[in-house]
């Protein structure tokens, strides 16, 4: 089985998708086909969107308890030990953040916030806002129908985290990544490209 489900966090909840509002409330379920989400794995990996992305969905498909729809990993996790199990968190929730923008929002361009400012090209790029501390979110993302957005992947292997009152830890957290950083639309100046 490929398709599994997942809890999620949309805000504002106006952003949530209309296929997700048709049958699921925000901050519901919605699925998540870890075949997709090695397809965009290999484009997170190679920046290219190509290459054979079987591979990885074996593998997700091999770490996950098999029989349910959950997505559950196997034991505590991938990896053995915490650094391993920190490290294939960073990788996959990335992988699984980037699979859900893609299927659900429609982005279909990444490029990774990998210094401030970001320069995404000659007229677009994102900053920092002034004292809203050093996390920068994971990407700038868009479409061919010219929607961009900022986009921040975070994820926990705690079930328990989100089901009391309020929002999640790693959700807090990147809620404060988002509101620190502006997409700026440069103009040309005249006489310069």
């Amino acid at each position: 089985m490929s398709v599994h489900k997942i809890r999620y966090v949309v805000r504002p909840p106006s952003a949530c998708p209309k296929e997700l509002l048709s049958g699921i409330s925000p901050g519901g379920q919605c699925e998540v086909d870890t075949d997709f989400v090695a397809a965009c794995a290999i484009g997170e990996l190679l920046q290219t969107g190509g290459g054979s992305s079987r591979p990885l969905a074996l593998l997700f498909e091999e770490l996950l308890v098999p029989g349910g729809d959950g997505l559950i990993w196997k034991g505590k996790g991938p990896g053995r030990g915490k650094e391993m199990r920190r490290a294939f968190s960073g990788l996959f929730g990335r992988f699984f953040a980037r699979a859900y923008l893609a299927r659900y929002h429609g982005f279909d361009w990444f490029t990774p916030i990998d210094g401030d400012p970001t320069n995404v090209s000659k007229r677009l790029r994102v900053t920092r806002l002034a004292g809203k501390g050093t996390e920068l979110p994971d990407w700038i993302c868009g479409s061919g129908s010219g929607r961009v957005a900022v986009a921040e992947a975070k994820g926990t292997s705690q079930a328990s985290n989100g089901t009391g009152t309020g929002l999640p830890g790693p959700i807090k957290t990147a809620d404060g990544q988002l509101k620190g950083v502006v997409v700026e639309r440069l103009r040309n100046v005249a006489g310069k490209e």
